[in-house]
């Protein structure tokens, strides 16, 4: 015997599956965007070891530099969560609240594409 699911239920296995889908695709992008900088960094590790390291060690500001972009990327990838539903209406209710006239706008009963704009 099959299973009926209700509408609802699709909407949410939905939901899931584009929150997944777009998690991983984070997680890949975060992995190359990894790759890219030990590798570079080494490389120029390896151009400084062969130019006569005496001096100053100056992979260390592509390492530093680059690597706060890697950490933030980290940080997006692993740390943050997706907005939920009850969050955006519950914000939303707050804005309606400190500018009551926001519902008072009319709707646009189609969206004009930005070439039909023209400046008045």
């Amino acid at each position: 015997m099959e299973e009926v699911l209700d509408m609802s239920e699709i909407e949410t296995e939905r939901d899931v599956r584009e929150i997944a889908t777009k998690h991983l695709q984070k997680r890949r992008g975060f992995t190359g965007h990894l790759l890219v900088y030990v590798l570079v960094n080494a490389a120029c590790v390896v151009i400084w070891l062969m130019t006569g390291h005496t001096g100053f060690f100056w992979p260390l500001f592509l390492m530093v530099f680059w690597g706060i972009g890697v950490v933030m990327n980290a940080w997006d990838v692993f740390f943050t969560q997706e907005i939920t539903g009850e969050e955006r209406d519950a914000l939303y209710q707050k804005v309606v609240e400190l500018c009551p006239r926001i519902n008072t706008y009319p709707k646009p009963e189609r969206v004009v594409p930005l070439f039909e704009l023209r400046r008045v």
